[in-house]
């Protein structure tokens, strides 16, 4: 590039600032379209931020806060779940959970626990 703009200031008479000029422009005009690849990211984060901020915004029905409304002083009975089954979305085909029944008196802690990768969906099932 440097010949062709000596050639253009010999023969043509263009000037030496007008030849920087026009060389930033360049530089600056890469610059410019390399950042465009990103407006699609920009783009999508707007949208993600619009859908947290309606979360966080939103009115909600049960107020925990609310000294009105009625109050339970005690709650007595059983939970019990019926065949659940639990998997994520990045691997729908391996259920974490699988036909899991468990029923849990009043005042009983029941935790599933286990290291990472093993399996704990499977271990539960043993609980039927």
């Amino acid at each position: 590039m440097s010949w062709y703009e000596s050639i253009l200031v010999i023969k043509k008479g263009i000037k030496g600032g007008d030849i920087i000029a026009s060389g930033v422009c360049i530089v600056y005009g890469g610059f410019l379209g390399a950042s465009f690849i990103n407006v699609k990211h920009f783009a999508e984060a707007k949208i993600s931020a619009a859908l947290v901020n309606e979360i966080i915004n939103r009115v909600l029905i049960i107020d925990s806060i609310d000294k009105h409304g009625k109050k339970i002083s005690a709650v007595k009975g059983e939970l019990e779940f019926k065949d659940v089954e639990f998997g994520y979305l990045s691997r729908p085909e391996s259920l974490v959970l699988k036909r899991v029944n468990i029923k849990i008196k009043p005042c009983q802690t029941v935790g599933l626990v286990g290291q990472s990768g093993s399996d704990r969906g499977s271990d539960t099932t043993r609980w039927d």
